[in-house]
């Protein structure tokens, strides 16, 4: 596809009409649920002697039971609506050899209650809280998921406008050296297309997967071929309803041809945080902490990038726990720490810039097994990877 699809007055105009539709259904969705009414106790559990009663799911998908152990009551986030007498204090967070939250104090702000989350989810989590995989918290298209999932991912990928590809060989290697040549025609600015087939197995808070990329590269410079794999792993460090926090790693293993531009010719490293927080029923923010390290690039071009991006996802429609439209607003970040570029002169300069995009998306989720939507970043900064940026997802899980 040759050159701009869109002007730069439309793409503004059709993000602006995009991010107001998603306020507007946002507004929506929170009177919805400002509606649901939150399911009962259940009185007289702990005289019948029931050990377990299943409940309806919440509307984040999370189903909580009643526990034997805290007298049938039907636990939560922060505490439980009848509790047990006898096992600290009618608390509603106890179970046989285990000790009550001690530390918590009550607080009306937003902070304070946070604090009390996470010093819940860490030191006396609830031990009737059931871990699974909720589609709210994993909606994001820029942003990794902190909840590992076996399932297989298609992906398309539509960058306009990338100018510096070789900036810190994160992309692709230095220009005339490891990576296209500069001539005959000078660089300075390519449209990319990626098609990535990523596979993911998971068993309980560990998982594993591999992604292969298949690249196009147009405008200045034309190649088509397949790019560097990706093998990545994920360790679940917290789990409990408030919050997910997973530590992930990825490895870029240079399995393109970098004079081509499909590659960067060096192995790369990835860590990373990832987090879930469930700020409402409706509502979870996606966060995420990355620091990608190049081993054996160009010395003196090779650069670090730090990258962190947040996004806000919010249940836009959801008639019924099957069928869910969910919202997303992104903000993605790139540091360039370090490292050289070619500028559209063809002259090596200096890599170190910070980049910074955003923008809608919408994803539609059927059945928690498949889920399919389309994102967007828009580019705030001169230097950019691209100008605009167009991701479509495709997800099977099993």
């Amino acid at each position: 596809m040759k050159g701009k699809p869109f002007s730069r007055t439309r793409r503004w105009l059709t993000a602006t009409v995009l991010f107001v539709a998603f306020l507007g259904l946002a507004s929506a969705a929170r009177a919805q649920d400002e509606s649901v009414q939150t399911t009962p106790a259940l009185p007289g559990v702990a005289d019948e002697g029931v050990k377990a009663i299943p409940t309806t799911p919440t509307d984040d998908g999370v189903a909580q039971v009643g526990c034997s152990s805290c007298g049938g009551g039907l636990l939560g986030y922060g505490g439980g609506v009848g509790g047990c007498v006898g096992c600290g204090g009618g608390s509603g967070q106890c179970s046989p050899s285990r000790r009550e939250c001690d530390c918590c104090c009550s607080s009306d702000t937003c902070l304070g209650r946070f604090i009390n989350g996470m010093y819940q989810c860490v030191c006396c989590p609830d031990p009737c809280y059931e871990p699974r995989w909720v589609a709210l918290a994993d909606a994001a298209f820029y942003t990794d998921a902190a909840r590992p999932i076996t399932q297989m991912r298609i992906r398309i990928d539509q960058m306009w406008d990338m100018n510096s590809p070789d900036r810190a060989e994160f992309f692709w290697a230095q220009e005339g050296v490891k990576g296209p040549p500069k001539s005959p025609k000078r660089i300075g600015s390519i449209n990319a297309s990626d098609f990535r087939l990523y596979t993911e197995a998971a068993a309980g808070r560990a998982g594993i997967s591999i992604e292969m990329p298949y690249r196009r590269t147009e405008k200045d410079f034309d190649a088509s071929g397949f790019s560097d794999m990706i093998i990545g792993t994920k360790a679940m460090l917290l789990d409990c309803q408030l919050m997910q926090i997973t530590f992930g790693f990825k490895t870029y293993i240079p399995t393109g041809a970098p004079n081509t531009g499909l590659s960067t010719g060096h192995v790369s490293l990835e860590p990373s945080l990832i987090w879930a927080l469930r700020l409402t029923p409706v509502t979870y923010l996606q966060a995420q902490q990355a620091l990608w390290i190049p081993t054996g690039g160009t010395p003196a071009f090779q650069g670090n990038v730090f990258n962190y991006s947040f996004s806000l996802n919010q249940i836009l429609y959801g008639p019924c726990h099957d069928f869910q439209v969910i919202g997303t607003l992104e903000l993605v970040g790139w540091e360039i720490l370090n490292g050289s570029r070619t500028d559209g002169n063809g002259n090596q300069v200096a890599a170190k810039t910070n980049i910074l995009s955003a923008g809608p998306g919408i994803r539609v989720v059927i059945c928690d097994k498949i889920d399919f939507g389309l994102g967007s970043l828009f580019a705030f900064t001169n230097q950019h990877w691209g100008e605009e940026m167009i991701r479509f997802d495709f997800r099977w899980r099993f």
